[in-house]
């Protein structure tokens, strides 16, 4: 078992134990303008994957990366995201066992009842559920195709926030010189 796997089976072991998770997820103070003010797609994603913030040019990315969207009902329900994330099987595997992690930790009944209705919804993530694995999916590439700008393959990076009780980053960026570095810079002029 990797270190994730040993983490995880521990927290389920002392599972009554668990603290509950009941407050309001808040972003720091100025984590906004700072969102606002990066050149790259970014955004501010909570325990149960809500966008609680995000800069334009990741909305352009994804219509679904604005604040108030559950970006796991996104993934696993909107035809659109299907589209958009060419590496969607890797995607979905990644999330999901990002999301047992987070559920291991502390018991949170708005969790468990985004789990319950994804079970019911969609088949794949409760394939996924079942195969029980622990673990975000590591940085990387991910491989989208934009209905305005075609293919991309972005660096992906998860930051998690300091004091924020859970709360992380996710930046999309372009390697220079490649294919899609003006292919980014074009969706940051709109498109």
């Amino acid at each position: 078992m990797d270190d994730a796997a040993t983490t995880h089976l521990h927290e389920l072991a002392r599972a009554d134990d668990r603290p509950g998770h009941v407050d309001a997820e808040r972003i720091p103070h100025g984590v906004d303008t700072l969102v606002d003010q990066l050149g790259v797609p970014a955004l501010v994603v909570g325990r149960c994957l809500d966008c609680l913030a995000s800069n334009a040019l990741a909305r352009a990315l994804s219509p679904n990366f604005a604040p108030g969207r559950n970006l796991l009902r996104q993934l696993f329900l909107d035809p659109a995201e299907r589209q958009l994330h060419v590496d969607w099987d890797d995607a979905t595997a990644g999330v999901v066992g990002g999301l047992r992690q987070v559920a291991a930790a502390e018991a949170d009944p708005r969790l468990d009842a985004i789990v319950d209705e994804l079970r019911s919804q969609s088949e794949r993530f409760g394939t996924l559920w079942d195969r029980a694995d622990v673990g975000y999916r590591p940085a990387g590439t991910s491989h989208m195709h934009h209905p305005q700008v075609g293919e991309l393959h972005l660096m992906r990076n998860r930051f998690l926030i300091p004091d924020s009780g859970g709360l992380h980053l996710q930046i999309y960026h372009a390697m220079p010189g490649t294919d899609s570095a003006p292919k980014l810079a074009a969706l940051k002029l709109g498109g």
